[in-house]
């Protein structure tokens, strides 16, 4: 008794301290920083005034554009539908759909039509409007073709061959806004031939939410079918109330966090040496892969099995969890770490506009859980949002400072990463044709060795995963997949649908 009391007196004297360093020494600090880099951007501002660009305002753009080796990589968004595609009928309906204002009479998706730069260490978006062509975006893939003189893609080869070359870095300088919209016709799947519509971008210009609203309500025919959640949807006045207050609150926490982020790198790092999936020395040669179809009514039962209140991220990342373990036991490695990064959306969206508003949360657990029904815990609203006005901030600051802040924060290596993208609750169209699929392989800042995506479309989930070669082996690929898929009840699902 006598010594839980005593560590619970120096649990509560350390936070003290942790506060009166955080706001005594770190904010007055973080202020003055914060004052001079504010003034350094306005001389900037001033001398760009006559040019076409224009530094990036408060957002992520910063992060994604300026940080790391990798900062080059792509997005992909692939739709999947029967019917071959009009090539000129397309790029019309993407010209319609740039061309779309907002209320205040500006255009909805300007940011498309800009490209990325970087101006006196500062990124910065560059006008490019009148040398935006929009057949050099839209465009049928003609990069190479099927083998073996057939007249269609196998499904090998769209995941092997040609979804890995565009996953990697777009060769473009800044007369072009760094996305494309492409098309493969022919491509064999276990369900016949069918047509791949790829939106692959850098994630400077828009996140996974603002990409899933971009595609259902700019480009799908109308009306659209619903969002599972649409974070554009005016939240009612008792829960925006309770958002401000968490933000106020987040915001303020902001010292106190980056102090602890700070302490807990050197765990952090005990941490890394311990887990056998860091892709440090990679080479970015990777295997993509995807999974069975996971039924919606499989997550509601996993829910009902552990509490009602758990969310679907702790579900799925405990699966993950489990995966891993067996592949790590199939190596032989044994009381493993996993160092775990989940992007999170930080609502409220307030329209459809390209933007970056998500933060970023890190789970360090053991792979061999004493408890096979305990569930991973991923950090809650406080945590998130105090990470996310942190980017925010650290985002407005040149590439060298940017870079320093991320390294004292306490260095961003990670094994694994997983994205939760909740997209339409039934089936859409473009020009008549049903979308039967929609697949994601967002692209990290920094190699992991594995990254899953898992996304709800219509009344299922499917995941997609991307494993580094210098860490997983194909069979390794596939056996983490099938083993995940598996966790989330997918065989057992299958073996009561055959039943007659």
């Amino acid at each position: 008794m006598i010594p839980k009391m005593l560590s619970f007196v120096v649990q509560v004297i350390a936070t003290m301290l942790k506060f009166v360093i955080a706001y005594t020494l770190i904010f007055p600090s973080l202020t003055i920083v914060a004052l001079f880099n504010e003034i350094c951007r306005i001389f900037v501002s001033l001398s760009l005034l006559w040019t076409k660009y224009r530094l990036f305002g408060f957002g992520l753009s910063n992060m994604f554009y300026l940080a790391g080796p990798f900062h080059g990589g792509l997005n992909l968004c692939v739709l999947v539908s029967q019917d071959e595609v009009d090539i000129e009928k397309e790029r019309s309906r993407f010209q319609r759909v740039l061309s779309q204002q907002t209320k205040t009479g500006g255009k909805t998706f300007k940011r498309l039509t800009e490209t990325l730069s970087c101006q006196q260490g500062y990124g910065c978006w560059k006008h490019n409007g009148e040398n935006f062509d929009i057949r050099n975006h839209v465009k049928l893939y003609d990069l190479s073709k099927p083998g073996q003189g057939r007249d269609y893609f196998t499904q090998e080869e769209l995941l092997d061959s040609i979804f890995t070359r565009l996953w990697q870095y777009m060769d473009c300088d800044d007369s072009q806004p760094e996305w494309e919209w492409l098309i493969v016709q022919r491509v064999l799947m276990p369900e016949g031939l069918r047509t791949m519509r790829i939106f692959r971008f850098h994630h400077a210009y828009m996140d996974g939410v603002t990409t899933a609203m971009l595609l259902s309500r700019g480009l799908m025919d109308q009306p659209s079918p619903p969002f599972v959640f649409d974070l554009t949807k005016q939240l009612p006045p008792w829960q925006t109330f309770m958002l401000l207050v968490s933000k106020v609150y987040a915001l303020l926490r902001v010292p106190y966090f980056l102090l602890e982020t700070f302490l807990h790198s050197q765990n952090n790092r005990n941490h890394l040496q311990k887990d056998p999936f860091l892709a440090v020395n990679s080479e970015r040669k990777i295997t993509m892969k995807v999974s069975s179809v996971v039924p919606v009514e499989n997550l509601r039962q996993l829910k009902n099995k552990y509490d009602k209140t758990a969310s679907v991220t702790s579900i799925i990342a405990s699966a993950a969890r489990s995966a891993l373990a067996l592949v790590a036991k199939q190596k032989g490695v044994y009381n493993a770490t996993m160092n775990l990064s989940v992007p999170l959306a930080v609502p409220v969206y307030p329209d459809i506009s390209p933007r970056n508003r998500i933060s970023f949360v890190k789970v360090h657990l053991p792979l061999d859980a004493e408890d096979e029904d305990e569930l991973v815990q991923i950090p809650g609203a406080r945590d998130l949002l105090s990470a996310y006005f942190l980017l925010r901030w650290m985002d407005r600051f040149p590439r060298p400072v940017f870079n320093l802040f991320h390294k004292f924060q306490g260095g961003a290596f990670i094994s694994t990463m997983f994205n939760n993208l909740p997209f339409l609750r039934n089936l859409g169209s473009i020009d008549g044709s049903v979308i039967e699929e929609v697949m994601v392989w967002p692209h990290p800042k920094k190699p992991v060795g594995l990254l899953i995506t898992g996304v709800r479309y219509g009344d299922s989930i499917r995941f997609y995963s991307s494993t580094d070669d210098s860490v997983f082996s194909r069979d390794d690929a596939k056996l983490l997949l099938d083993a995940f898929t598996d966790e989330l009840g997918v065989k057992e699902w299958e073996n009561d649908y055959t039943k007659p």
